[in-house]
């Protein structure tokens, strides 16, 4: 529901109103489930914002018990994952931490820690539909409130086998696993270490925040598109992506991290957060978040870099072809210099290199070029003869 409508919809209802709609809901759920909510339905919907039902009907109680449960635990990293749990652990840790008693402060602490340093692990097993948080914290090297925890479990739960060794604890590191889809198929490095940019084969482009534990989607290719190539300028104010398809998307990037860090700790809508998520209106209004699009006809672009300063974009197509005996590098060094003088035109914003496949080396029968300039318009083509 767009949050436009959404907020008109609470204006239309009391504060005592909205919190008993949220208690109805835990309610239902609760009903459901027995009351053991490890066993909520995986609804694509329940195990992401519970929190913020518990949190809006002020149960504020419930927090702790669920939260610090193994079991309510487990089912939290199978149906919503690593990066949601921790990130409702820092949204609702006054709520966990009944207001910061000095008790499950530190319970939450090592929660916390015990995840970071065992990510790969969960991750791992999370995947191979294996995951068994009791096995994975009877081996974490700190001998702390989960391990110990997790041997009382174990003693309780003798129909399961468990197993336990000793490890040091002297070479313990946090990890820097992250949890991200599978569905996964290019990344880049933003110039904040804690923003990634990643591509999908459903032609979104996706900001992951390792710190915030939040996403930002970028739309502009074709949900048929895979992106094969992010490249970040230089300043990271901007981001180019290139599709299968062979179109390039130029995108702003340059407010993105200042929004993430002031609003980490929103409450995140489905569209981030639902692995299922779908736009009921996507084929009607084609959404484009791109600030301009170029792509050559009858070709496909297969590769391109930023040119000189960033203030222009190099590709290559599928179509030409180079033939040239002896004089390659020199052919190659005339046309660089060609291009270092039509860069001097501030107009230009993109120049198209066509180059592709050498057949065989040293070996060029056809160069061609092409510039656009701001609104995608060819304003120049160069033909080399054979």
């Amino acid at each position: 529901m767009h949050d436009l409508l959404l907020t008109h919809l609470r204006k239309k209802r009391t504060d005592d109103e909205l919190v008993q709609m949220h208690k109805s809901v835990i309610e239902k759920y609760r009903q459901y489930c027995n009351n053991d909510f490890s066993k909520l339905p995986d609804d694509n919907y329940i195990y992401l914002y519970i929190g913020y039902h518990l949190e809006q009907a002020k149960l504020f109680e419930e927090f702790p018990h669920l939260y610090l449960n193994f079991d309510f635990i487990q089912a939290k990293l199978t149906h919503a994952g690593l990066n949601d749990l921790l990130l409702d652990l820092r949204k609702y840790r006054k709520y966990i931490t009944l207001n910061s008693t000095d008790e499950y402060v530190t319970k939450v602490s090592d929660l916390e820690r015990f995840l970071q340093e065992q990510a790969s692990v969960i991750i791992e097993h999370k995947h191979k539909k294996c995951l068994d948080i009791i096995q994975i914290a009877m081996n974490h090297s700190s001998q702390d409130y989960i391990t110990q925890t997790a041997k009382d479990l174990a003693m309780k739960r003798q129909e399961f086998l468990y197993l336990s060794h000793k490890k040091s604890s002297q070479h313990a590191n946090i990890s820097l696993t992250e949890e991200i889809p599978r569905n996964i198929c290019t990344s880049s490095f933003t110039n904040d270490p804690e923003l990634v940019l990643t591509g999908n084969t459903s032609g979104k482009i996706i900001l992951c925040d390792f710190q915030g534990k939040q996403r930002k989607i970028f739309n502009g290719h074709g949900e048929e598109c895979s992106i094969k190539k992010i490249i970040v300028s230089m300043a990271s104010d901007c981001f180019l992506s290139l599709s299968n398809a062979g179109i390039i998307k130029l995108f702003s990037l340059s407010e993105e991290s200042d929004e993430f860090y002031q609003n980490y700790m929103n409450i995140g809508s489905p569209r981030q957060k639902q692995n299922f998520w779908s736009d009921p209106y996507s084929n009607l209004k084609g959404q484009d978040d791109s600030l301009a699009e170029f792509k050559v006809k009858n070709e496909i672009i297969l590769d391109m870099a930023f040119g000189r300063e960033e203030n222009y974009i190099a590709a290559c197509t599928n179509k030409a072809t180079i033939q040239v005996v002896h004089s390659f590098i020199f052919y190659k060094m005339k046309y660089f210099l060609f291009i270092n003088i039509l860069l001097a035109n501030k107009n230009l914003i993109i120049l198209c290199i066509h180059i592709i496949y050498i057949i065989q080396i040293c070996r060029v029968s056809f160069f061609f070029f092409k510039i656009w300039d701001r609104n995608g318009n060819t304003m120049f083509t160069l033909t080399d003869p054979k």
